[in-house]
């Protein structure tokens, strides 16, 4: 099969280089213009001598013209961000696959693993699937659960899935080359669409969020790369890293750090305490263990709602 990948980050590298191994080797890679550094997408074509092209705009007259030129296919999209519209999805004889991080049709849309943890789920998702005119609404080839630990975070879940979405790719794209797809219809009535997560998003409501709120929007922000959860003190912006649900009934004012523990700082959410045991400081990549910093830092204050 001629297939044209468009891929990005360290799940495109693996999956690439998976697809090769399998005997799939694309005939063209595709990358984003900001997103070709050392070990990246493109780094990785070039080293296994794919054609690889950096359009300015993946629908414009000219990269369209480059793709039929190809006589695709399969076009696998993995981790690219740009939307891929009509003319060159019609490309492919075989269509247009995509990757997605979350269970459907329950997660659609973007960041479906940070939702996924930010929401308390006890389980995630990857699927393979066809991309249609919809958003994360076409047919799934594969779909593969997992499990998710109470306090397993964002970056942990992205790494335990890359050998997830190298699989099932290699499945969906076995049966794509043999015509046996048996792909499960989805509904577009049915699930829920979620907005991509920015970093301001991220802020701490103490005085609206539970103790498990808080744990779970910490939990969904840390990883590599990821911006993390945040508060402010006396105006300095304060990212917590990591967080431990207590059992002891403590209860204070929303937002007020309670008490020194031997592993961090206690703050009341707006039903019962938390600790905090790692943070960042604005600006810096740091973790500082909150148990090895002075009191003082923390005392008598309150993290602003």
């Amino acid at each position: 099969m001629n297939i044209a990948y468009f891929g990005n980050g360290l799940r495109g590298v693996k999956c690439l280089l998976s697809l090769c191994e399998a005997g799939f080797k694309p005939a063209a890679v595709v990358v984003e213009p900001n997103k070709m550094g050392n070990d990246s997408v493109f780094s990785t074509a070039q080293q296994l001598g794919i054609s690889t092209y950096v359009p300015q705009n993946v629908n414009s007259i000219e990269f369209i013209s480059d793709m039929r030129s190809l006589s695709l296919d399969l076009m696998i999209l993995s981790g690219y961000t740009k939307i891929l519209k009509k003319d060159i999805l019609a490309i492919p004889t075989r269509g247009t696959i995509n990757l997605h991080g979350g269970k459907l049709p329950e997660y659609r849309g973007g960041s479906p693993i940070n939702w996924q943890v930010i929401n308390g789920e006890l389980s995630g998702g990857c699927a393979v699937l066809y991309v249609d005119e919809g958003i994360d609404t076409g047919d799934i080839i594969e779909q593969r659960l997992y499990p998710i630990a109470p306090d397993e975070t964002a970056g942990e879940i992205i790494n335990k899935t890359l050998d997830i979405f190298q699989e099932i790719l290699v499945n969906a794209v076995t049966q794509i080359a043999s015509n046996t797809v048996r792909a499960l219809k989805q509904d577009p009535q049915e699930g829920t669409y979620y907005c991509k997560r920015y970093p301001d998003d991220g802020r701490i409501l103490w005085d609206r969020m539970s103790a498990s709120d808080v744990h779970n929007l910490v939990r969904g922000l840390n990883g590599k790369g990821l911006p993390g959860a945040f508060t402010f003190l006396n105006g300095t912006k304060i990212v917590l890293w990591k967080t431990v649900l207590l059992e002891r009934k403590i209860v204070s004012v929303p937002g007020n750090i309670t008490l020194k523990h031997s592993n961090g700082v206690v703050v009341m959410c707006k039903d019962r305490c938390i600790l905090i045991t790692e943070i960042k400081k604005d600006g810096f990549d740091d973790v500082l263990k909150t148990s090895e910093m002075p009191f003082s830092f923390f005392a008598r204050k309150t993290f602003d709602s």
